[in-house]
């Protein structure tokens, strides 16, 4: 009987061995599926936030673009705006100044200098017999006075083209017009003026 027992607690104990050597087992196995699961997951999370950062990125990316691309035109726009502003205001102002200009010769051909200016000028045209000289019609009262000191034979028209003053030398056999106008030298400074300072060429 005691052997038997003894027999009993030997196979017992070769159980209980087995059984503890099961259990760490399957425990190193469990243990070694949860590292696997966790490594996994943070695999997997790691992806899914890169990507989700990459979409981020992404759509951050689009929308810069197309904020910069919406800048961009509201200030070419407004470049634009502001260059046809100023050539308006410039445009505006050297209207203005040659008006005064413009003004001021008025002024001049009411004065006792005007007349011996316009004897000068038919003076250094060097006009020849035959020729007709246009005068604006106020000024048809100079022609005695510029016809003396010519000394020659010239015929005199008026011409109501003539706005500011000068005269126009007209040779009819030839078709040959000489135009030393007031209102030509101001139009052609007037056009030098705004060419010189390039008002529009640098801002268009």
């Amino acid at each position: 009987m005691d052997a038997v027992n003894q027999m009993l607690d030997v196979g017992i104990e070769k159980l209980e061995r087995f059984i503890h050597a099961v259990d760490a087992e399957v425990e190193k196995e469990v243990n070694r599926i949860i590292s696997e699961g966790e490594a996994s997951r943070e695999e997997i999370l790691k992806d899914a936030k890169e990507e989700s950062l990459n979409a981020a990125y992404q759509t951050l990316q689009d929308s810069i673009k197309k904020i910069y691309a919406k800048y961009v035109k509201i200030v070419a726009k407004a470049e634009l705006d502001a260059k046809r502003e100023v050539l308006s205001k410039r445009g505006e102002l050297i209207d203005l100044v040659f008006e005064n200009v413009k003004k001021a010769l008025k002024e001049f051909a009411q004065t006792p200098q005007y007349a011996k200016f316009l004897v000068k000028l038919a003076k250094e045209q060097n006009i020849v017999p035959g020729a007709q000289i246009c005068l604006k019609p106020e000024d048809m009262k100079y022609a005695g006075e510029i016809k003396e000191a010519l000394g020659a034979q010239v015929e005199f028209k008026e011409d109501n083209s003539i706005k500011l003053g000068g005269i126009c030398v007209f040779y009819p056999e030839k078709s040959l017009l000489l135009d030393k106008t007031i209102d030509l030298a101001l139009a052609n400074q007037k056009e030098a003026f705004v060419e010189k300072n390039c008002f529009s060429q640098d801002l268009i």
